[in-house]
C-alpha cells in the first residue's frame, strides 16, 4: 500500500494544508511568522525530495527545521527527521521509498499541526526584521556544527 502524501495531495490533513497556505502564507518568498516560515522549509524538503530525490541543496530548509521546530518535536518526528536529515544533505540523489515517502510525510505533518494549534490559539510568533527567513542561512549548513535535541 502506498504512502498517503501531501505531494501526491491524498493526505488526511490535506484541507487543513490548503486553509494554512491561503491564509498564512504567501505564494512566493518569506512567511510572516516563524511557524509558517519552519512549514515553508519542510515543503521545500518535500518537493526536492519528490521531484529531484534531493538532488538540489536544501541545507538552508534543514537548518531552518534545526534551528526552530526540532526543539519542540515529538519522538517520532526526531527519529524521522535524524534520518531524513542525514540523507537530504549527503549531497547524492536517491531514489523514492515508501520508509523515505513516510518519513518527508510525518515531518510536514507534525509542523503543520504545530502551524495549525499556534494559529487556533492566537501564538504565531510574528517574524522581526532582525529574524532570519530560510533562505538567509547560508547554503551548506552542517548539522555536525549545531547542537540538536
Amino acid at each position: 500500500m502506498s504512502v498517503r502524501t501531501f505531494w501526491a495531495g491524498d493526505h488526511a490533513l490535506q484541507p487543513l494544508l490548503a486553509d494554512v497556505e491561503k491564509r498564512l502564507m504567501t505564494a512566493e518568498g518569506p512567511t510572516a511568522y516563524l511557524e509558517t516560515e519552519v512549514l515553508r522549509a519542510a515543503s521545500r524538503i518535500g518537493y526536492d525530495y519528490f521531484n529531484n530525490g534531493f538532488g538540489n541543496d536544501v541545507s538552508q530548509a534543514v537548518a531552518y527545521i534545526d534551528l526552530f521546530h526540532v526543539p519542540y518535536g515529538t519522538p517520532e518526528f526526531h527519529a524521522a527527521w535524524r534520518n531524513l536529515r542525514d540523507i537530504a544533505l549527503w549531497g547524492e540523489p536517491v531514489r523514492s521509498c515508501p520508509e523515505l515517502d513516510e518519513q518527508v510525510t510525518l515531518i510536514s505533518a507534525e509542523i503543520l499541526q504545530r502551524v495549525a494549534e499556534a494559529d487556533r490559539i492566537g501564538l504565531l510568533n510574528r517574524r522581526g526584521p532582525a529574524m532570519e527567513d530560510m533562505l538567509s542561512i547560508a547554503p551548506g549548513y552542517d548539522p555536525e556544527m549545531q547542537l540538536v535535541a
